[in-house]
């Protein structure tokens, strides 16, 4: 279980990544291929994974993980979802020391509860509280 600042700050770096996705899609022109972004976001929000781990990006991927501070050291275990468009996503898990393989995920499957690389990464100690 996660301290309440720590909810708060996980909580307001989904909301922070709602804004940016939103203003990509809304504002930029050939963005719309990040919008299955939001949808994303939505799904952790509905499962109350966003009290669980800090939302970041990079380039147009949403980030995930487990570290108190907004910013990823080198070794430091992640999630990254790559929009594919068509509510299609790679994701990239990275445990702290190797890349595991990238696995190709439509939205309308992805089982939050049960994903492997999900489970693994919420078992990881928050990072520099």
């Amino acid at each position: 279980m996660v301290d309440k600042n720590l909810t708060d700050a996980f909580v307001q770096s989904w909301i922070v990544m709602t804004d940016f996705f939103n203003d990509l899609v809304t504002n930029y022109s050939g963005w719309d291929q990040v919008r299955p972004m939001l949808k994303l976001i939505e799904l952790f929000e509905e499962n109350q994974l966003n009290k669980e781990f800090r939302a970041g990006q990079s380039l147009h991927s949403l980030c995930i993980s487990r570290s108190a501070k907004h910013g990823l050291e080198m070794d430091y275990p992640s999630i990254a979802f790559c929009s594919l468009g068509n509510d299609k996503f790679e994701m990239i898990f990275f445990d702290g020391k190797t890349h595991h393989p990238k696995r190709q995920l439509v939205l309308s499957e992805i089982d939050i509860e049960n994903d492997v690389y999900i489970a693994q990464l919420l078992s990881v100690p928050i990072h520099g509280k």
